[in-house]
């Protein structure tokens, strides 16, 4: 389960580098925001890990990260 969160991390810090953001005329906002189906992907990871358990086995520090990912990209 936590190669698959990596691999979301992954995916998130490519979409902020390689500029797919929404922006307006050609001006980039200063926040990166995800796209819908990834936004998905995280939540099933979520709720993935926390039905069999996995999540409690994670850092705390992980955790707090994942959550403040989500929150702030979705």
């Amino acid at each position: 389960m936590n190669k698959i969160i990596i691999a979301i991390f992954l995916v998130i810090s490519l979409v902020c580098v390689f500029g797919e953001l929404n922006g307006v005329n050609g001006v980039q906002p200063k926040v990166c925001k995800m796209r819908a189906d990834d936004c998905n992907k995280m939540h099933q990871a979520y709720v993935y890990s926390s039905n069999n358990g996995q999540w409690k086995d994670m850092p705390k520090d992980a955790q707090e990260l994942f959550l403040s990912v989500f929150k702030n990209n979705c």
